[in-house]
């Protein structure tokens, strides 16, 4: 369970200042927003989070705090479904990758056997958008 999950805790928990949640969202940055989004998700302590690109917009800071908020979720039996391009961030997340194409799932594979060559074939799958 998250040790805080007052609107306070929850945005100094994805780095935002705690004081801003009286802040119109539309003053936001686009990495700001993807923050409070992701607080706004974490509230009420869910099961799951169902994500999309969570990392889009994010600098490497804010990439490092984010996968730093979603590891700690994970470990105490969050489930995670994110749907991402940047490689090494599933990586660094996630249990399992499933590759899709045209809504078929073309390989699924688990990170912890994942290789050097299923990494580059993974890259070669998504492009050149892929790297981190």
């Amino acid at each position: 369970a998250a040790e805080n999950d007052d609107a306070e805790g929850l945005l100094a928990e994805v780095g935002l200042d705690p004081r801003a949640w009286h802040h119109k969202i539309g003053t936001y940055s686009k990495g700001m927003a993807q923050r409070a989004a992701m607080a706004f998700a974490l509230a009420g302590n869910p099961s799951w989070l169902i994500l999309d690109e969570p990392m889009s917009g994010l600098d490497a800071v804010g990439r490092k705090r984010m996968l730093e908020v979603l590891r700690k979720r994970h470990a105490s039996g969050c489930g995670i479904l994110m749907c991402s391009h940047i490689v090494p961030d599933l990586v660094r997340i996630c249990d399992r990758i499933l590759i899709l194409a045209q809504g078929r799932v073309v390989s699924d594979i688990s990170v912890e056997e994942h290789t050097m060559e299923q990494a580059e074939r993974i890259e070669a799958m998504l492009g050149e958008d892929s790297h981190a």
